[in-house]
């Protein structure tokens, strides 16, 4: 009995692996669990998910898209976007001051942001 759950695991993890002998969350394993088909329904998606060491629903969404997906980027726009070379000028000013920046970019433009996205967009190229 033991040498049968034994060889079902090796045997599981061959496959969610690909056979190269990796481990965990990767390309070849996504790419594996979305050409499973009937393997899949012999396994069960909590011990592919248990095996990759990721969330169950994971796998259910390399399932239902055929396979392992890249994340995609963020869609948002920046909240600064298209003030930085205004950004730039008002450091230089106020001699790096992003508090006074801050201020005067809500007094301004009615934008109000934090004093950390502030120091991030002049640090970003809008400063020094």
């Amino acid at each position: 009995m033991v040498e049968r759950m034994f060889h079902e695991r090796r045997e599981a993890r061959s496959f969610l692996t690909g056979g190269n002998g990796r481990e965990g969350r990767d390309a070849d394993a996504g790419r594996c669990v979305g050409d499973a088909g009937a393997e899949v329904l012999r396994l069960g998606t909590k011990r592919i998910a248990a095996e990759l060491g990721c969330s169950r629903n994971t796998v259910k969404r390399w399932l239902a898209e055929g396979g392992w997906r890249s994340a995609s980027p963020p869609s948002r726009t920046r909240a600064l976007e298209g003030f930085e070379s205004w950004l730039a000028e008002r450091f230089r000013r106020h001699g790096g001051n992003a508090v006074v920046v801050r201020q005067e970019l809500a007094a301004e433009h009615g934008i109000t942001v934090s004093l950390r996205t502030v120091e991030r967009a002049v640090a970003q190229g809008g400063g020094s």
